[in-house]
């Protein structure tokens, strides 16, 4: 259960009127493994009640998933289905940095996975993927992109393993739009730089073809951090995205960095900063930022309050900012 006050939940360049948001947000997950097959369940949603319904209207967003894991002798198969809405106003800000209209957006994602051992050592990977993208207003491009990838990973030390990946889709917008396509490779490598330090990355290249036809270079790097008290996380992105506004692919690059300090047993702070950006017409550069501190009340309750700000400047001028002040009530059982 959340309460959230923001002074311009619009993000307007001249500013707009400020709203309070209640939200109620229950999830239920169900976990069972029955010999080599693990399964798991998950649904839930959002319900979210505006202030001031002109700038940010009332919303009940559901969302469901289903992952089926089999382990076989020489490797193993996947199977994940997930259904999800969302505003497009957060979705859009969160991976483009574009400040969009309030409207809705619904996700069907079909994915499968097939692995198989080479060699004591190294595995060979396949997965396949449907991902269908549609909106509740015609000022929006939905889409169906069809993906597939192979891959081969090899262990090169007990903690430190490389993998090559191929990958290529295809993009079928709405409204009689022309496709568009993408084929990449990459490289990476997943380590242990020391006992508290993670490293995973990969870099590579992606060509894309449509409406414009460009080769970028492509990358995703993480770092993890966990101390004896300070845990922390940066990761940074570069990768084709599906954009609503043109139903093709823009670049977009994402930054994000997480930290966690617990003042006591109970009381912990955290801080989190992320930045997307993306290039073309609709352009733009989106940064958030929170602190916030959490608290325990007792083994299943939990409290958090967080202040924030979030800025937009678009490529085409003219930038904008919201504060934003949150309170959050949490409760989690294990085996409810």
């Amino acid at each position: 259960m959340e309460v959230e006050h923001s002074t311009n939940p619009a993000l307007a360049v001249d500013g707009s009127p400020s709203v309070t948001r209640y939200r109620v947000s229950p999830q239920y997950t169900i976990e069972n493994q029955s010999g080599p097959t693990q399964t798991r369940f998950s649904f839930g949603g959002v319900i979210e009640r505006s202030s001031n319904t002109d700038v940010s209207d009332h919303r009940a967003d559901p969302n469901l998933s289903l992952g089926i894991e089999q382990a076989t002798p020489t490797g193993g198969l996947g199977l994940r289905l997930s259904l999800s809405q969302a505003s497009t106003r957060e979705v859009e800000f969160a991976e483009s940095g574009v400040v969009a209209i309030d409207a809705t957006q619904r996700d069907i994602e079909l994915a499968g996975s097939w692995t198989r051992e080479i060699s004591e050592v190294s595995r060979f990977e396949l997965g396949l993927g449907l991902a269908r993208v549609s909106y509740d207003t015609p000022l929006y491009i939905g889409s169906r992109e069809w993906t597939g990838s192979v891959g081969v990973s090899h262990d090169l030390a007990e903690s430190t393993q490389a993998v090559v990946r191929l990958i290529a889709a295809r993009l079928d917008p709405d409204q009689g739009l022309p496709g568009s396509s993408r084929r990449g490779m990459a490289v990476g490598a997943t380590t242990r730089l020391s006992e508290s330090l993670g490293f995973s990355g990969e870099v590579g290249v992606v060509r894309t073809t449509g409406l414009v036809s460009r080769t970028s270079p492509t990358a995703a790097v993480r770092l993890d951090y966990e101390g004896e008290r300070l845990t922390s996380a940066l990761e940074l992105s570069r990768s084709p995205t599906v954009s609503g506004t043109t139903g093709a692919y823009s670049v977009t690059r994402v930054v994000g960095w997480t930290v966690d300090y617990p003042l006591s047993e109970r009381t912990s702070v955290n801080f989190s900063a992320s930045q997307a950006r993306s290039r073309g017409e609709t352009g733009a550069v989106g940064t958030t930022v929170w602190l916030g501190a959490r608290h325990s009340i007792s083994e299943f309750w939990t409290m958090e309050g967080r202040l924030g700000q979030l800025r937009s400047r678009p490529d085409a001028g003219g930038s904008a900012r919201a504060n934003v002040l949150g309170l959050m009530l949490t409760y989690m059982h294990p085996d409810f």
